[in-house]
């Protein structure tokens, strides 16, 4: 919860260093200082005891140890850091949504080009028109999905400034790695998703239907967590090969890519809520009416042209 300023600060305060010997330096490792020297007999108690309350001491500067001026110090950086990560989650998730709504927007212009020409069959107008006028429409597009940019950003702001919270409180008691800060981000996001698609359902889409979607989003929010998961033991494995850090990066995109794929496409074979099936009856009895319509209209036209009456 330290900025990057003030772990160098705490890291080089000469009240936090001690001379000690090498081999009794090893010896004591990760443990606490007091807690090792009481169980090691070359440690001189005297000195361990003063260098250990002179360390306290120096942590007071940066972090409080009683458990009010604590809580209220991981408040604060809790709030700060909440703010700094919903932001930039929340920008994140505005900028996904929009290169999304970009991409959507470009294949629909590119599908009409080869449906109708790059002019669009107004052979009097310039390439250079016909490209502007093709940009414009991409911009309309765009202009008309700021809603879903706007509460992309939204959902990537709340799930960020939470997760920063839960973060900030769990590292009163335990200490959380960059992965498990990453898996509870990953986790929140999926959530706030999840609940927005069941309680604010899109125009058009049942409660069924929000459901199976709901489902889905959460399942690929585990998938996900499991592809960090996995993305750690990776990273472990590779060791210190040259790209470990890349390869384990691209392998861990592949894990969770092809993870969600394979649990959306389980879950709508499974079709917990009926909604496939609600479709496909809803197609089939579609066409069908269609086609007897279309029947009844010939019937129709042939009892005219012989002059039947019934």
């Amino acid at each position: 919860m330290l900025s990057d300023v003030e772990k160098r600060q705490f890291a080089a305060d000469p009240d936090n260093h001690e001379f000690t010997h090498s081999s009794l330096n090893r010896s004591k490792g990760e443990k606490d200082l007091k807690a090792f020297s009481e169980t090691n007999e070359q440690a001189d108690k005297r000195r361990t005891n003063a260098a250990h309350t002179r360390a306290e001491k120096a942590a007071e500067k940066y972090v409080p140890s009683n458990p009010v001026g604590k809580t209220v110090f991981v408040a604060k950086r809790g709030a700060v850091d909440g703010v700094k990560a919903g932001s930039q989650q929340g920008l994140q998730q505005a900028l996904g949504a929009l290169l999304s709504e970009f991409i959507s927007a470009t294949f629909i212009e590119v599908k009409d080009i080869f449906n109708n020409g790059f002019k669009g069959n107004v052979l009097e107008m310039s390439w250079v028109d016909a490209l502007i006028s093709r940009l414009n429409n991409i911009k309309i597009k765009l202009l008309s999905k700021w809603k879903n940019v706007a509460q992309a950003f939204a959902a990537g702001a709340l799930s960020g400034f939470l997760s920063s919270i839960i973060t900030a409180l769990l590292n009163m008691f335990v200490r959380t790695g960059k992965n498990m800060v990453r898996i509870i981000r990953e986790g929140f996001m999926s959530l706030t998703k999840a609940l927005k698609t069941l309680i604010f359902p899109p125009e058009g889409m049942t409660a069924k239907q929000a459901a199976h979607e709901a489902t889905k989003i959460l399942a690929t929010g585990l998938v996900i967590t499991g592809g960090i998961m996995a993305g750690e033991a990776i990273a472990t494995a590779l060791g210190t090969i040259p790209f470990a850090g890349t390869i384990s990066m691209v392998l861990t995109g592949l894990l969770s890519g092809l993870g969600s794929l394979f649990v959306v496409f389980m879950l709508d074979k499974l079709d917990m809520f009926g909604v496939n099936e609600a479709e496909r009856h809803e197609f089939i009895m579609g066409r069908l009416e269609s086609r007897i319509t279309v029947s009844i209209e010939r019937s129709e036209t042939i009892i005219k042209e012989l002059g039947l009456s019934y």
